[in-house]
């Protein structure tokens, strides 16, 4: 089953000083990620109550959905080169990462270029919710905003977007939920 996030701008967006601006916070959360002992806000709901299945009977899990879940722990990312070895690149005309391939935690590599930003662009990720996804969606709602006319998509819908807004917000001190490109709570594959 493949996982994937997705990116969209319509228009030319291309500055090359915002790009560079990106690339250095895409870094900086690279180096976030690898700190250890991190705790990052959680990918769902606080669940009040859960009943164990108990002879093939099912589980019932309340979840509070008006209090934040509490803040799960991450080990530290590994982000390798776009090849999945070697180091990431961050520089300013170019980002390129992915996971780590000797851990089988690599697939397809994250890629923007300030040449990219040059004429209408709609590509992806694919990361089957590698460890690396973190780091591709939080770059995303980074990108977004310092190209605010960019559009996010999802196959984990809105939640994986929020969750990066969180990171990012806990990293910079702002962030806001980007554009979004599919449909209301749906999981959205333009490709």
């Amino acid at each position: 089953m493949s996982y994937t996030q997705y990116w969209e701008w319509e228009t030319s967006i291309a500055d090359a000083s915002r790009f560079a601006a990106w690339s250095r916070e895409v870094e900086l959360l690279r180096t976030f990620f690898s700190l250890p002992g991190l705790l990052i806000p959680a990918s769902g709901p606080r669940i009040l109550v859960e009943i164990a299945p108990f002879k093939g009977s099912l589980i019932l899990q309340i979840a509070d959905t008006k209090s934040e879940p509490d803040p799960e722990p991450l080990p530290p990312l590994i982000i390798c080169g776009p090849d999945g070895t070697g180091e990431p690149l961050f520089t300013p005309t170019q980002v390129a990462f992915n996971g780590d391939a000797s851990a089988d935690d690599s697939l397809e590599s994250f890629l923007i270029t300030v040449h990219d930003l040059e004429a209408p662009n709609l590509d992806g990720c694919q990361t089957n919710k590698g460890s690396y996804d973190l780091l591709v969606v939080c770059a995303l709602v980074r990108l977004a905003h310092h190209f605010p006319t960019i559009r996010v998509f999802s196959d984990g819908g809105k939640a994986a977007v929020e969750r990066g807004v969180k990171i990012c917000q806990q990293v910079f001190g702002d962030a806001a939920f980007p554009r979004w490109g599919g449909e209301e709570d749906e999981e959205i594959s333009p490709l």
